[in-house]
């Protein structure tokens, strides 16, 4: 038999409070949920805890999820597609752009392009430019989800999803039917067309660090010249080409705030990238008041 695809899941599961583990009852937000739906495909329990931990952590290295998605297909299990319809039935919370307790619909997302698959970055990147168009951000709940939608696509570091990530952040993307509709309340400090102005630039120059974070050669040569970001992002180009290069020859975090320091090999790599496009690398010093803000994580 070929592989089981789970194209329907089952919203109507009974699982007793008995047959659930107390890790599952004292994860967090989704995680119940998560356990309910991953249930009926009957795989082995200490297998759904590793898979549910690769999701939950972000640091959980590319060849450890593949690893985990091999295993699923050798008990006829698709879990990609599993994990897809998930996202699709809006199954768990939807989570934010950055790490939250549990498992949530945003964890699902994350953890999708380390499959390494051209059509899940496919779908990946058309997911993200239906929830643009098709989204009100009313809060800066809305506007972290789309955030966290930003750097899902900038991690397929396909060709395809950077130069989604280029049109975001454009001025001229925003007056297209393309782009969220901005719906945020006016606060104490700024008025409504101040405060969806604000959620805007947000975006816009998460688009950019979303660029940054994917490492692809492409996104070092748009960083590297600048001639495709926008006028007033301009600002960011150091900050974000240093990120870039990083990722790219697989550096993640500053460790050397910490004083740690860059072996001869990986600098040299860097300092070649730079020079390639005119510019001179400073190695980065120990700094105290920086350190505790970059622990080491891996893509």
């Amino acid at each position: 038999m070929g592989t089981i695809v789970i194209l329907s899941l089952s919203f109507a599961l009974s699982c007793s409070d008995q047959s659930i583990p107390s890790w599952v009852s004292h994860g967090g937000p989704g995680v119940r949920e998560f356990w309910k739906e991953v249930s009926v495909l009957d795989l082995d329990r200490d297998l759904v805890r590793e898979l549910m931990e690769s999701i939950d952590q972000e640091d959980k290295r590319k060849d450890l999820v593949q690893g985990l998605i091999r295993s699923c297909k050798e008990n006829r299990v698709d879990i990609v597609a599993f994990v897809q319809q998930m996202v699709q039935n809006q199954v768990l919370p939807k989570g934010s752009g950055y790490w939250d307790v549990g498992i949530s619909e945003m964890d699902l997302l994350r953890w999708l392009p380390k499959a390494s698959d051209p059509c899940v970055d496919e779908w990946l990147l058309n997911f993200a430019r239906s929830k643009f168009a098709g989204s009100t951000v009313k809060s800066w709940d809305d506007s972290s989800y789309l955030t966290g939608l930003l750097r899902v696509v900038g991690a397929t570091k396909r060709d395809n999803a950077l130069e989604f990530l280029l049109l975001v952040q454009s001025e001229a993307f925003w007056n297209t039917d393309s782009a969220p509709t901005l719906e945020l309340s006016a606060t104490e400090n700024s008025t409504v067309d101040e405060a969806s102005q604000s959620a805007k630039n947000v975006l816009r120059q998460e688009a950019v660090r979303a660029i940054s974070e994917s490492g692809a050669e492409r996104a070092i040569e748009i960083l590297g010249t600048g001639k495709d970001i926008a006028p007033d992002l301009q600002g960011m180009l150091d900050d974000c080409f240093l990120v870039a290069v990083r990722r790219h020859v697989g550096i993640y975090g500053f460790a050397e705030w910490r004083g740690a320091k860059l072996s001869k090999a990986k600098l040299a790599e860097i300092k070649k990238i730079y020079a390639k496009y005119g510019k001179e690398y400073t190695p980065l010093k120990e700094n105290k008041r920086m350190r505790n803000i970059s622990p080491p994580h891996h893509p």
